[in-house]
């Protein structure tokens, strides 16, 4: 109560002193009915999307106060979305200017408190309306409310963090200058991770870091504000750098992809306990059964940590033993390529083609197939219009950013409508409103399963694949299988070094009593 009031107090002695006439969409309700609505939409459409959504650090973002989300952009809209479903504060998010142009999206986001970013690169001429920005920016945080910015400025790149713009510690420092550092302004900064970005039934991640207190900086700010903003902006950035899956360049991020393919399951049980799997809600279990996704999985913050991990410990590698790197980046190209040439598949590794009866594979894959075959046909040819539907509008994006916030965003609003017209074409066919009304609430359902009755026959090829690849060309696949199990080894030793290495390098700069 009393930091409420005091957030009054500050919030109309500042408005008074700079003359700002809060604009409409400051005054509504902690969270707006149009967001919630907006919220609650593509909260849905993102539980389907993607099999987990997942976010650790929740207890450092404040109940009440000014807050200021600083997060890494890996993922466009998708990223913003995120942010807003994991946390109970509406959060008004500054966008380029670029976003306002369509009237829709103009009204929408006005009405969600969207706050406008003028950049050069769109039209140098508007620059100067970055003042307003900045002066919006302040009233809301003057509010008591929240603030979320991206400060790359633009979509990294997959699993790496970009250069920061200083607009985060301009903002933050500006808003408690303005209040005579009394605002009490925090900054979260998050990291947000995406198991693979525009792949449908992914997984992704929010970290959110421990708030820092703006009024930390009032001394050096008052001594040189151009140093308090670069050192915040900097503290923020690392913090980002911290909480996401960042990996320093292409290079090593290409390694540590192919190593993770390659060896997953050996690195998940170095890095992770065996038992360490996801916990789930159980309404997210009802959805995990509908779209056949119930396998045990390893708890996301885990897996990410863990591929983190293998990243840094190859980047030591790199830079202290070269050539070992060098060798270890060949042979794993050879052994993909080695892999594409034979056209096998990971599922191929995971048992053993000599023990594969070519037979009793065939026998399985034609009894699953008629067996479940009636219901996997129904959920294609319900669900073939609208999946084509919302996946070509979404390939329509060039930036391949957008595309997973263009696909749930397409799906929200386009999808209804087509299951819809397919029901209304069923009810006309078979005049039968209960068959009808069955029939509509089981195509989504069946959808999902037809996408795991195509993946099952995959699997069940791949066996007769390569059974019949080992009876045919057996150098050729024993080597193969033989190479991968020679990288591992070779992988496994060079980690193993490298972590006596690192802990001999900790331990010797330990002070001695």
């Amino acid at each position: 109560m009393l930091n409420r009031v005091r957030h009054d107090a500050i919030r109309g002695r500042a408005a008074a002193e700079l003359s700002i006439r809060a604009p409409p969409w400051t005054l509504l309700e902690p969270m707006s009915l149009i967001y919630r609505v907006l919220r609650t939409s593509l909260r849905a459409a993102i539980d389907l999307y993607f099999v987990e959504v997942h976010a650790t650090g929740l207890e450092n973002i404040p109940d009440e106060g000014p807050v200021l989300f600083a997060a890494n952009h890996p993922n466009s809209l998708m990223d913003a979305v995120l942010l807003s479903m994991k946390t109970k504060r509406q959060v008004c998010f500054l966008g380029r200017s670029g976003l306002f142009s369509n009237p829709v999206s103009n009204y929408l986001l006005n009405s969600v408190g969207v706050i406008p970013v003028y950049r050069r690169g769109d039209d140098p001429k508007d620059m100067g309306k970055n003042q307003d920005t900045f002066r919006r920016a302040y009233e809301v945080l003057r509010d008591g409310r929240t603030i979320g910015i991206f400060p790359e400025g633009h979509n990294s790149k997959e699993h790496h963090v970009g250069e920061f713009k200083t607009g985060v510690g301009r903002i933050a420092l500006g808003a408690e200058e303005s209040a005579d550092w009394q605002l009490g302004l925090v900054v979260v900064p998050a990291g947000l991770s995406y198991e693979n970005r525009d792949a449908f039934m992914s997984a992704a991640l929010i970290r959110f870091a421990p708030a820092i207190p703006v009024q930390q900086y009032q001394d050096k700010h008052a001594a040189d504000p151009r140093v308090a903003v670069t050192e915040l902006t900097e503290r923020v950035g690392h913090a980002i750098r911290t909480q996401a899956l960042h990996i320093t360049d292409d290079r090593l991020k290409d390694l540590t992809s192919q190593l993770w393919d390659i060896a997953g399951a050996r690195l998940l049980s170095r890095y992770l306990a065996d038992d360490v799997v996801s916990i789930r809600p159980r309404w997210r279990g009802l959805v995990d059964q509908m779209r056949s996704t119930v396998e045990a999985r390893p708890e996301i913050d885990g897996l990410f940590e863990a591929k983190r991990e293998l990243a840094d410990a190859l980047e030591r590698i790199r830079v202290e033993h070269p050539r070992d790197w060098m060798l270890l980046r060949n042979a794993s190209q050879r052994h993909i390529d080695h892999i594409n040439q034979l056209q096998l598949r990971d599922e191929v590794f995971q048992r053993d083609p000599s023990t594969t009866r070519a037979s009793m594979e065939r026998i399985k894959r034609t009894a699953y197939a008629l067996a479940f075959g009636p219901l996997a046909g129904w959920g294609f040819v319900t669900n073939v219009i609208p999946y084509q539907a919302i996946k070509q509008i979404s390939l329509l994006r060039k930036d391949e950013a957008m595309r997973a916030i263009t696909g749930a965003g397409v799906g929200v609003t386009l999808g209804p409508g087509l299951y819809a017209l397919q029901g209304y074409l069923l009810w006309r066919i078979t005049d039968s409103i209960w068959f009808t009304v069955l029939a509509s609430l089981s195509m989504i359902p069946s959808g999902f399963f037809f996408l795991r009755y195509r993946s099952q026959l995959a699997k069940y090829r791949d066996r007769i694949f390569a059974r019949v690849l080992f009876r045919t060309r057996r150098g050729a696949v024993e080597q193969v299988f033989s190479e991968r199990s020679a990288l591992v080894e070779r992988l496994e030793s060079l980690l193993n070094q490298s972590e006596t290495e690192a802990l001999i390098a900790t331990s010797s700069e330990l002070p001695v009593e």
